[in-house]
Order: structure tokens, then sequence, then C-alpha cells
């Protein structure tokens, strides 16, 4: 019987040492909530209004959205998105474009995609893409804008204004730009007879209605739209932007009973008084109408698209005498420079390992150094651990000095800076051994008779041993936690060099080989981790009091 409860001893023991290890593996191969080790991040998005604005009017400003991406290494040829949320109603060129030699960048209606050119190092970007809202408000509005990237999603509030203008008392049609579509293509309409007036037609001066697209585009011939606008203007003579019902019956004419090409459509009739419809009637001559359109891109190099509308016919007049009327409008939109990029906040990497100069194998905790720029601005800090090993991860390119602050508990400290350098040639740096030499022994002190005895600096009586080096309690520099990278993209209204951002990190395990990025804010223990030590020592104890 002894010897049973003995073996189930042991056998709860056993349970419960195989299950704390087990729990302690599951945390260290899984990240906690929050972390983003070694994954591609959408840190930030932000916008720039036109100069002098704090919004955008619909359809006539352009904005630019700056997105900030920290990017892993990629194999050339992997891609990442930011994906778009499909109501952004946002606007912008599908047309490709680099940043450096590392990446291309391809705008689409779903977002924008980010494509390796050759094997890259981790770096952090900016991507810049000029865009418009594409669809009218009645009043001012706040939109916000939702981006996700690896499932991690941002966003960024734009203000938009509507889209107002008078009609003027002479004007027949109107062609204008509403800028780019989602998914690249450029958006047109046209305010066709907004003054309602009675337009006609005749053998010596037929009606003409035509629409002319300029280089480097072509017509998408499904986007023709027409509606129908009842009131096309208010009692101050405010063009209503809104429409009416779709009317079939124009639409089906435009694009298909007229001439529709890539280059545009045309209908031309010396017997007009208004629209023909599927029926054989005609629509009154007096309608307003709003008619959409889109045009594709096909040369990406025009600086400027252009587009124009003419219209001609008669009027009415007294004495039976035909008045000849003609208007003619043009719309152009200039290309938004396909956005752009900077890849200059590349980023490395810096590991040493502080050592007892007489017993190179003997590494050395607590020392604390700070890394300076080449202006001498202290831009980081670490600590080393309990191998006297330290890495700092995530600094910009550029030149460096490693500076020992405060030196291990004993030991003198190394005031001489170690310079290094993070580029391409040398991304992840290891400085090697750095050699602290050990204090003097403290010199015994003979026994003598206190001046005081209350004296706490005088040695009493009884000889004692030297006092061993005592261990200053750490300052709150040595106290540090890791600290998050601030974002150091930069965007177009930055100018001049920007300072790079100040890090704080201590280290407490030996430094990864991995390329991985420092815990951000916010990172929340393996509770499920914990959960099962708890659950390990509970069965454990069970096992270990059965009988």
């Amino acid at each position: 019987m002894q010897a049973k409860k003995q073996y189930q001893k042991w056998q709860g023991i056993f349970l419960i040492a195989m299950l704390i290890i087990g729990s302690v593996f599951f945390q260290s191969f899984f990240p906690t909530q929050g972390q983003a080790i070694g994954k591609t991040t959408l840190t930030k998005v932000s916008v720039t209004y036109p100069d002098g604005q704090d919004y955008i009017t619909a359809f006539k400003d352009t904005a630019t959205l700056h997105f900030a991406v920290e990017l892993q290494p990629l194999t050339k040829g992997d891609s990442v998105t930011i994906n778009s949320a499909t109501d952004n109603q946002i606007g912008y060129s599908n047309t490709s474009f680099n940043i450096g030699d590392a990446y291309t960048v391809t705008p689409s209606a779903s977002g924008l995609t980010i494509t390796a050119l050759k094997d890259t190092k981790a770096t952090a970007t900016t991507i810049d893409i000029p865009c418009n809202y594409v669809q009218n408000t009645t009043s001012e509005i706040t939109k916000s804008l939702v981006f996700t990237m690896q499932d991690v999603g941002q966003s960024v509030n734009i203000s938009v204004k509507p889209y107002q203008e008078t009609v003027p008392a002479n004007e027949l049609v109107k062609n204008v730009c509403f800028g780019f579509n989602p998914d690249g293509t450029i958006s047109w309409g046209i305010y066709y007879n907004y003054n309602k007036v009675n337009i006609a037609g005749t053998p010596s001066f037929p009606y003409t209605f035509e629409n002319n697209i300029g280089p480097g585009q072509k017509l998408v011939p499904d986007s023709v739209n027409v509606y129908t606008v009842s009131t096309p203007k208010d009692a101050n003579n405010i063009r209503n932007l809104d429409h009416d019902a779709f009317d079939y019956d124009i639409d089906y004419f435009i694009k298909s009973l007229g001439t529709l090409t890539n280059n545009g459509f045309m209908y031309s009739s010396d017997h007009f008084n208004g629209f023909p419809t599927t029926t054989g009637s005609h629509e009154d001559g007096t309608n307003a109408y709003m008619i959409f359109y889109s045009t594709e891109v096909t040369d990406s190099s025009v600086g400027v698209y252009t587009n124009n509308v003419s219209i001609q016919g008669t009027l009415a007049g007294s004495g039976g005498q035909d008045i000849k009327i003609q208007d003619e409008s043009f719309a152009s939109i200039t290309a938004p420079a396909s956005g752009s990029g900077d890849s200059g906040d590349l980023i490395g990497s810096v590991t040493f390992q502080k050592v007892d100069k007489a017993n190179p194998t003997l590494g050395l905790e607590g020392a604390v150094f700070a890394v300076q720029d080449d202006q001498g601005n202290e831009v980081a800090t670490v600590t080393t651990n309990s191998d006297g090993k330290a890495t700092l991860n995530d600094l910009p390119y550029g030149t460096y000095n490693l500076v020992e602050t405060t030196a291990p508990d004993g030991y003198e400290r190394n005031d001489i800076p170690v310079p290094f350098e993070i580029s391409d040639a040398t991304q992840h740096v290891d400085l090697g051994k750095i050699m602290n030499t050990k204090k003097d022994d403290p010199t015994p002190v003979n026994p003598s008779e206190p001046d005081t005895p209350d004296k706490p600096d005088t040695p009493s009586n009884t000889p004692t041993k030297p006092d061993e080096p005592k261990t200053p309690a750490k300052t709150p520099e040595t106290q540090k936690t890791p600290s998050p990278v601030p974002n150091t993209a930069k965007t177009p209204s930055q100018t001049g060099k920007t300072s790079t951002p100040i890090v704080s990190v201590t280290t407490t395990e030996t430094p990864s080989t991995s390329n991985t990025s420092l815990p951000r804010t916010g990172d929340s223990h393996n509770i499920a981790g914990l959960l099962a030590g708890f659950a390990a020592i509970a069965l454990g104890c069970t096992l270990y009091r059965r009988k």
C-alpha cells in the first residue's frame, strides 16, 4: 500500500511538471493578443487637403491620402494589399507606380496592392494617393474612410462640402468631370438643357448633339446612363445636382440609335422636336437631362485628360424666323501623378554582448547603453540581459554611436563610443563583445576604537571582512520597458531633415536572429497559457490526494 501511495505521489508530480512545461511551450510558440510579430502593418492613414482648406468639395477638389506602412522582408514577386471599404466613395487613378526600385503599387477598386520588385528588407514607407470624392452631398459631411491590411484596420475622417453652381442664362449644355472612379476610369457628366429651352432642328440648321473624348482615353459604352431632371434649378438659379428617374428611352437612344464610338457619341436631325422614344413618339424638347458616362484611360502618360460637348439647333422666332443657337462646353482633369511613395525609412538592428575583460565568457547584466545619431541626439536606450546580451530593432538607416551610460555592478564604465552604421550592406549589425574592467577589490579596514559609538562610517571593535560591493538601486532609466517605435514615415508636407524618433528598449532575453518587430503598446499576456498552468497544478494535486 505504501509503495502504491509513493507511486501515485510521483505520478502526480510528473503530470504537474509535464503540463506546466506544455503551457510554457504553448506560450512561447504563439504570439499573445495584440502583437504583430513579423507582420506587415498599416500603421496610420492621414489626409492632406488643398492649400488653405480643411475640406474638399465633392467632384471638384483633390485631396491626398497618406498610408504609413511597415513592410516586413518580401521575396521578389510577393505582394500585400491595403483593402478599401466598398462604401468609401473615393476615386483615384489606377495607374501603377514604383517606390524606388523595391516595390510597385497598383491601385484598384478594392485598394492598393504592393508588390516586391526584388528580395526586400524590412522597411517603413509612406504611399501617397491623390483622390477625389465621387458622390455629391446635400450638406457638409464628415466621411470615415476605412482601410485594412492583414486584418488590422485604420481609418481617417475626411470633410466633404457639396458641389454647387449657378446656371448661366444662355447655357444649353455643360460638360463636367467628376474625377477618377475607384476602378480607375474617369467619371464625366453632361447637364443638358437646364434652362428648359425648346430646342429644334431644321434642314437649314440641323439639330446636333455631340460628345468628343480627348486623347489617352476611350468611352466605356455601358457606362452611359441618362436621367430626367424635372426641376433643373431653384429660384436662385442654383443648379440641381440631384436627378429624377432613369430615362430608358433616351438612354437606349444614345446607346443604340445614335452614333456611339470609342471617341464619344453623336446624334443629328434636321427635323428635331425632341428625342425619339422606342414607341415612335418624341419627348418634349424642353426636357432637361443628366447624362453620366465614364472613359477608360488608355495612355497613362497623358498629363491632362479632356472632353468636350457641343450642341446646336434652332428656336422658334417671331414672324416664323428661326433663331440659331449654339453652345459648347469643355471639361478636363489633370492626371494626379498616379501616386507616389517614399522608401527612405529602411530599418535595421544592432546587437552586442557585454562581458568581463578578464573572462570574456562571463556576460554582464544591467549595463545601460544609449544609441546616439550622427548629431549626438539620443534615439534609443537598451539594457543587457542576464547573459550580457542586448539587441535593438527598428533603427532607421543611418550612422550611430553606442555609448555606455551605466556600467554593470562592480565594473568600471567603458566610456569609449562604439560607432556603427545601418545600411543595405549592414542592415543587421553585430558589434560582438564589449568589455568592462572589474573595479579594484576594497582594501580591508583595520579594526579600531570608534570615536563615537553611533558614527555609522567608523568600523566596530570586531575585525570584519571587506564589504562586498553593494548593488546600487536601479534608476528609472534602467527600468524602462519596451516602447513602441513612433511612426517615422514622412508626408509631402514635411520639409527638411526629419529627426530620428526616440525609442527605449530593455532586453530581457537573448536576442532573436529573426527579423521581428518590437511588441506594440497594448499587448496582453497569454491568459490561456496561465490558466492551463493553474489547471495542471489543480489536476496534479487531485491525483496526489487520491488513495
